[in-house]
C-alpha cells in the first residue's frame, strides 16, 4: 500500500504543480510534456494497483475454495478407508473446518498486518 500511496502523491503533486503552473505550461507549450509526464506516473501508478488487486482477488479465491477442497479431500479419505459417510460426519467436519478457516484467517491477517507494520 505505501508503493502505491508513493506514486499517487507523485501524480498528485506533479499535476497540482501543472494546476497552479497553467498560465506557464500553456504560454510555453509545454502542454503534452506535462500530460506525457503525468501518463508516466500513472501508468506506474496502475501497474502497481493492478498487481495489488491480483493479489487480492488470489487471496479471497483461495480463501473461498480451500474448505471445499479440505472437506471433499477429508471425506474421499473417509469413504475410500471403508467407513460410512453419514449426515452427522458431513455436518460436523463442515462446522469444525469453518471454525477453523475462520480461526487460521484472523490470525493469518493478524500476522501479516504486524509483519508489514514491522517492515515499514
Amino acid at each position: 500500500r505505501s508503493k502505491i500511496a508513493k506514486e499517487t502523491d507523485a501524480r498528485v503533486s506533479l499535476i497540482s504543480e501543472a494546476v497552479f503552473g497553467v498560465r506557464v505550461v500553456k504560454m510555453s507549450g509545454w502542454e503534452y510534456q506535462m500530460q506525457e509526464r503525468i501518463s508516466k506516473i500513472r501508468d506506474v501508478e496502475m501497474k502497481k494497483i493492478i498487481s495489488t488487486s491480483r493479489l487480492k482477488a488470489l487471496n479471497e479465491a483461495m480463501f473461498f475454495s480451500s474448505n471445499i477442497a479440505v472437506s471433499l479431500v477429508i471425506f474421499v479419505v473417509h469413504v475410500l478407508s471403508g467407513k460410512e459417510l453419514t449426515p452427522k460426519h458431513v455436518y460436523t467436519t463442515i462446522t469444525l473446518i469453518n471454525i477453523v478457516q475462520l480461526t487460521m484467517a484472523k490470525f493469518f491477517s493478524m500476522a501479516v498486518m504486524a509483519v508489514s507494520e514491522a517492515y515499514i
